[in-house]
């Protein structure tokens, strides 16, 4: 019996110690998580500090088409991008149930769509983890984690992971695509290395009949919580340099005809057949941005979206 007892108890300790250095080294990991970030736009919203009245989101397509100082400017509403690179619509449904949680409540979203990865599961647009595991030292995210993973509250270390620990050692957060300035992400003003080969031509049939479902539900998702909380949705689906067969934006039309406070917009305009405004196939630079969102105010002041 004294045997039993020495080794629960040795046991025991080991346990204990393994979690004490588990815990100081998660302390470690969440300073140099957070101290070598360049982008700590979600510390915005979980201090509480983010009160625009006009939220972008989406893909890197967000704020390479929509630049929130236009908007800001031109209707005089607080404005601010939440767009990240690469986040698919399950990431952009995750972060609207964290801006509300942490009482960010916008009267208007613009939330740019990926059409041909909107509904299709894809190796360059996913959730974005890495924008969310650095901010473990905070409940919500703690809570996003584990509801994403399990087991993930064994070890307060663990849950850095996909922290990406090499970039951020290499940057310590130094200035990298994309810029940021008080309105959020800028838009490019180069040309990718594939631009001089880019040619306006049909790009690739859209197939509803494949589309993920997972997806296509958190889409939904994204413009039920909006109505509930009574915020209007402004769907766009920014220009492409390729010729469209317009079966999404048609999809997008029948997914949203029975919903309440949602619009979409697309402009199909034939002056965004002229490379000149774009960064690749699927980005505008500076100045297509700068046309754009200008057309995206009109919009939204002839729908009074910023005053129903």
């Amino acid at each position: 019996m004294a045997v039993y007892k020495k080794f629960i108890f040795r046991f025991s300790l080991f346990i204990a110690i393994i979690f004490i250095i588990d815990f100081a080294f998660s302390l470690v990991l969440s300073h140099y998580a957070i101290q070598w970030q360049y982008d700590k736009r979600i510390e915005r919203i979980l201090t509480h500090q983010e009160k625009a009245k006009v939220i972008i989101m989406g893909s890197s397509r967000s704020f390479n088409s929509v630049m929130g100082e236009i908007i800001h400017k031109e209707t005089k509403t607080s404005t601010y991008n939440y767009g990240y690179p690469g986040a698919n619509i399950d990431f952009q449904e995750t972060f609207l149930r964290l801006m509300l949680n942490n009482e960010v409540k916008p009267k208007l979203i613009i939330l740019t769509l990926d059409e041909y990865q909107e509904f299709f599961a894809d190796p360059f647009v996913e959730f974005r983890s890495d924008y969310i595991y650095p901010w473990a030292k905070y409940p919500d995210i703690r809570d996003i984690i584990n509801e994403r993973e399990k087991y993930q509250s064994l070890s307060k270390s663990y849950i850095y992971k996909k922290c990406n620990f090499g970039k951020l050692y290499q940057t310590k957060g130094a200035p990298y695509y994309p810029l940021i300035n008080d309105f959020g992400p800028l838009p490019r003003n180069d040309r990718s290395l594939t631009y001089d080969t880019l040619k306006y031509s049909a790009f690739k049939a859209y197939k509803v009949e494949n589309e993920n479902k997972y997806l296509r539900d958190k889409f939904l998702s994204f413009i039920d919580i909006c109505r509930s909380n009574d915020i209007n949705l402004l769907l766009v689906n920014p220009p492409n340099y390729y010729l469209t067969d317009n079966i999404f934006n048609n999809r997008i039309k029948e997914l949203i005809k029975t919903k309440k406070k949602v619009w979409f917009y697309s402009n199909p305009d034939k002056k965004y057949q002229d490379k000149k405004w774009f960064f690749d196939r699927f980005h505008l630079n500076t100045s297509g941005a700068e046309m754009y969102t200008k057309e995206l105010v009109e919009y939204i002041n002839k729908n009074q979206l910023l005053y129903q």
